[in-house]
């Protein structure tokens, strides 16, 4: 049906003469080289569809934004995406208390700040900019404000946890009570990532969304005991193992080891090790001790083989 609207005023033009011919034929062609050689450095594709949720308003049809999800979760992540690194060494604020997004905006920027060549205050002005034209999905309790930048190198991650819940405001205008209650947030997600791999961005959000929209997602993640137990919730289970080193266990062997001397799998990484409710980024000096828990991320076949071997 498609291909014959575009051939019905095809034929049209062909009927009129040269003159229309040649006359369509030059406005295609100015268009293509206003394109090519103007226009195409100047567009920002991603997250088109949210400026245009901002500029309909209350006209926006909802379940766009839904349905672009899906599109972007089919997508899935690649085998060399950072997911399982990045979420690793995520920092976690456990719990926001009654604080407002601006502020945990800011908390995450600061954090994200000391890791990263970029400012506090140019971090926070992108995820409220953002959120403010609507570019920040917020679904189910989940929020994802997100941004790119030409400064960094790699993706970096702050994760919020809030019991009490607290509100996104994606547009200028106040939403009424009841359509406050249905988008109270509990779990937030900050992502910065390098403005010249969005491909690489968007499947970042995509993996963080197919794992908030599990169904008892938010249940868990108000549950869940710490930081160890809250990323749990967003590793796949194939690429991740955590191994509770104990005496007298199958993972004895590991207890006065050093991270290096470890006999693990090439593609196998301790990404965190959790000691007397501290989180460790483990070194190559790092000593394994009883009692501590360690969060290995790696390839499915090799977590396997370690499963089998540490259980």
């Amino acid at each position: 049906m498609q291909i014959a609207g575009i051939a019905a005023p095809a034929l049209l033009i062909v009927e009129m003469g040269w003159l229309p011919v040649l006359f369509t034929v030059g406005l295609i062609s100015l268009g293509a080289i206003w394109y090519f050689y103007y226009a195409q450095q100047r567009v920002d594709r991603d997250g088109a569809i949210f400026h245009a949720f901002a500029r309909l308003g209350k006209r926006q049809y909802s379940g766009l934004e839904t349905e672009l999800r899906g599109i972007l979760k089919e997508k899935g992540p690649r085998e060399k995406d950072p997911f399982d690194v990045v979420l690793a060494r995520a920092h976690v604020i456990a719990d926001c208390g009654g604080e407002s997004f601006e502020t945990i905006a800011r908390r995450a920027s600061a954090e994200l700040a000391r890791r990263l060549p970029v400012s506090e205050d140019t971090l926070t002005d992108a995820f409220l900019r953002g959120t403010r034209i609507g570019a920040t999905p917020v679904s189910n309790g989940v929020a994802l404000p997100h941004t790119r930048l030409s400064e960094i190198d790699n993706q970096e991650l702050v994760i919020v946890r809030s019991h009490e819940g607290l509100f996104v405001k994606k547009h200028e205008e106040e939403p009424d009570e009841e359509k406050r209650e249905e988008n109270r947030i509990h779990a937030l997600f900050f992502l910065v990532s390098p403005e010249q791999n969005p491909g690489m961005h968007l499947r970042m959000l995509a993996q963080i969304a197919t794992h908030a929209e599990e169904e008892d997602f938010i249940d868990n993640w108000l549950n869940a005991s710490d930081e160890h137990e809250l990323k749990k919730l967003l590793l796949k289970d194939e690429r991740f193992l955590t191994i509770d080193v104990m005496p007298g266990a199958k993972n004895a062997s590991l207890i006065g080891k050093k991270v290096s001397e470890l006999n693990f799998p090439a593609e196998c990484l301790i990404a965190l090790l959790y000691r007397d409710n501290d989180i460790i980024i483990p070194r190559g000096g790092t000593e394994i001790q009883a009692g501590d828990r360690l969060t290995v991320i790696g390839e499915s076949e090799d977590i396997e083989a370690l499963r089998q071997r540490f259980g």
